[in-house]
């Protein structure tokens, strides 16, 4: 038999330990019920924001597709203002916040691209009359009486051109274009040539345009035959850049049948992400085809 004290003692110890486990469940229930929840509130929050920060990324991919940046550029920047404070809040880790605020500038990005997607088609229109505009002057007489009337005119589209208000300017275009087609005379034959040259520079305009907006689906247009590998590159260029400007200074333009070739001197202005500006000059040599009435760039040298 264990001595009376012993017994005591052990009874102390067995109590102590039956008060410590309490103690540890007790303490183990307490963080399981004031820890446990706001985590997994936490976590699910942080998905939320994660897929509201996809939808953002891909409204705003859409409206710079359609050049929103600069045709509703207000509405684009309310946007970007408003992604900026999602991601400030979201590196906070304040994810419930973030979540209203992205879902905004997904609204935002998604209502610049309604309004800018219009506009873009009444540029088409306003730069298609424009050509043909183009193409009557190159075969008017310059003394002729219309042919200041319809300088004016094609004055009053370029201004109107530059405000973005394209469906005007496209009514001036053509206003200019009539008055230039009567301002040749009627015994002058139209000179093909000239018109193919007009429409090269139209399309050599546009080419320059691809690098401004970084429309990948319009250098295809322009450029049919691109190898998918340089293709790839210019991807790859558009995305690792701020800015790309690409001004063009066509020297000459030889036509022959449903072929030509376009020479000058060309200047790349980039931005790249850190905000550096390189300026990079030289030569160009672009070998056009006419296919189905349209001419396309074949080749760039």
């Amino acid at each position: 038999m264990w001595p009376a004290g012993w017994r005591r003692f052990r009874g102390r110890t067995l109590a102590i330990g039956a008060a410590m486990s309490l103690v540890i469940a007790l303490f183990i229930y307490w963080l399981v019920y004031w820890l446990v929840p706001p985590l997994l509130t936490s976590h699910r929050l942080q998905s939320e924001a994660e897929e509201a920060r996809q939808h953002v990324d891909a409204a705003r991919d859409q409206a710079m597709k359609v050049e929103a940046n600069t045709l509703a550029r207000d509405l684009f920047d309310r946007a970007a203002a408003k992604d900026t404070e999602a991601k400030q809040l979201t590196d906070a880790r304040r994810f419930n916040a973030a979540i209203d605020v992205l879902r905004e500038a997904a609204g935002r990005y998604e209502e610049a691209l309604r309004v800018a997607t219009p506009i873009r088609e009444a540029r088409g229109t306003a730069d298609q009359t424009r050509t043909r505009m183009l193409a009557a002057k190159a075969r008017a007489v310059p003394g002729a009486s219309e042919f200041s009337a319809a300088l004016a005119r094609e004055q009053e589209g370029a201004d109107l051109y530059q405000r973005l208000a394209f469906k005007e300017a496209a009514d001036e275009f053509l206003a200019a274009g009539q008055l230039f087609s009567k301002a040749v005379p009627p015994t002058v034959t139209e000179p093909a040539e000239v018109d193919a040259q007009s429409e090269i520079r139209e399309v050599l305009r546009l080419y320059a345009r691809v690098f401004e907006i970084k429309d990948l689906d319009l250098l295809q247009r322009i450029r049919p035959r691109i190898l998918p590998d340089e293709l790839s590159r210019h991807r790859g260029v558009f995305g690792q850049t701020r800015s790309y400007r690409l001004n063009l200074r066509v020297d000459g333009i030889t036509v022959s049948g449903d072929e030509a070739e376009a020479r000058g001197r060309r200047e790349d202005i980039v931005v790249a992400g850190n905000g550096e500006t390189v300026r990079t000059p030289g030569q160009f040599i672009f070998r056009l085809k006419r296919v189905n009435n349209r001419w396309t760039i074949d080749a760039v040298k």
